[in-house]
């Protein structure tokens, strides 16, 4: 299994230096919760967040609320500029059959 750190009890040293060759099942690892997350859906997403982030999580989705008090607390500048952001923005197409998904034909 990953070995699991607490990111505010460890040196940054610590972080930087770790052998991450030592994780030799890391793409196992990796595969099966990705085929649990296929097969489980949002049920293996929640256990995920509770069992790598201590995150109970009740639903996946982004109210529109939560998107508007995003928004609200953001930078003007940013929303303006969106490449002030450090050049990671990019328009991405959407996911195929995200339009059928969504009811968009």
């Amino acid at each position: 299994m990953i070995k699991l750190y607490n990111f505010d009890e460890l040196k940054p040293e610590e972080i930087l230096n770790r052998d991450i060759r030592a994780e030799k099942n890391v793409e196992d690892v990796v595969d099966g919760i990705i085929a649990d997350v296929r097969t489980r859906g949002d049920d293996a997403l929640k256990d995920y967040a509770l069992k790598f982030d201590g995150a109970t999580i009740d639903a996946l989705q982004v109210t529109q609320a939560e998107i508007d008090e995003a928004f609200a607390g953001m930078d003007p500048y940013f929303l303006e500029n969106p490449a002030a952001g450090g050049g990671q923005h990019r328009e991405l197409p959407p996911p195929a059959g995200a339009q059928e998904f969504c009811g968009e034909r």
